[in-house]
C-alpha cells in the first residue's frame, strides 16, 4: 500500500490526539496500532459504523467507561483458570456495568 500521502495528511498527528482521549490503556494500544483501509466495502461499513456511533453520541450524550482499565488481563487469566481477588472481581464488576449502560442506549 501507498504510504506518501499520509505524511501530508498528518494522519499520525490525527491518531496521537485521538488517543490523548482514550479512557484504557488497551484501547489507546488498539487506535495507536490502526492503519488505513483500502477495501471500498470496509470504508463503507467502517463509515456506516461512524455515522451510527455519532448519531447516539449526539442522541444519548457519551457513556460512562470508567473502569475498563487491564480487564482484558484479567478476563485471559479467569479463562485459564486463574483465580481473581476480591479488588479484580470488583474491577470486572465495575466494566460490566460500563458495558451494561452503554448497550443499553
Amino acid at each position: 500500500m501507498e504510504t506518501s500521502y499520509l505524511k501530508t495528511l498528518e494522519l499520525d498527528k490525527i491518531i496521537a490526539r485521538a488517543a490523548e482521549g482514550c479512557v484504557c490503556k488497551e484501547s489507546r494500544e488498539k487506535l495507536l496500532a490502526i492503519e488505513p483501509q483500502c477495501d471500498p466495502d470496509e470504508v463503507r461499513y467502517a463509515l456506516e459504523q461512524t455515522d451510527a456511533i455519532n448519531s447516539l453520541l449526539i442522541k444519548n450524550g457519551s457513556p460512562r467507561f470508567g473502569g475498563v482499565e487491564g480487564v482484558s488481563q484479567l478476563a485471559a487469566r479467569a479463562v485459564k483458570g486463574g483465580v481473581l481477588s476480591m479488588g479484580e472481581l470488583l474491577m470486572v464488576a465495575g466494566w460490566c456495568a460500563s458495558a451494561m449502560a452503554a448497550s443499553s442506549t
